[in-house]
C-alpha cells in the first residue's frame, strides 16, 4: 500500500505480512550443524594449542632471565667485596 502526501511529496509504504516464513524453511541443516561443529572443534584446539606454545616459550624465557640475574647478582656480591677489601688497606 503507498500513500502519497502532496505537500511534502513523500511516499509512505506499509507491508503487510512482513514477517512471513521465507521459501523453503523446513530445511535439514543437520549436515551444516555438523561440519560448523567439528569445524569450530578444530579450530578451537588450534587456537589452544598456540595459546599453550606461547606460554611456554615465555615461562622458558622467563627462566634464562632469572638465571641471568641470579649470576649478575653474584658477580655484584664479589665486586662489593673486592671494593671492601681495597678500601680497608691503607
Amino acid at each position: 500500500m503507498q500513500q502519497k502526501d502532496g505537500t511534502a511529496a513523500l511516499v509512505y509504504h506499509t507491508r503487510e505480512n512482513a514477517l512471513a516464513d521465507a521459501p523453503g524453511g523446513g530445511e535439514d541443516w543437520s549436515g551444516w550443524e555438523r561440519w560448523l561443529r567439528a569445524h569450530l572443534k578444530r579450530e578451537r584446539a588450534l587456537v589452544l594449542e598456540t595459546i599453550a606454545e606461547a606460554i611456554s616459550e615465555r615461562d622458558q624465557r622467563t627462566k634464562e632471565l632469572e638465571q641471568r640475574v641470579a649470576e649478575l647478582t653474584g658477580e655484584c656480591r664479589v665486586l662489593r667485596a673486592l671494593l671492601v677489601e681495597k678500601g680497608s688497606r691503607p
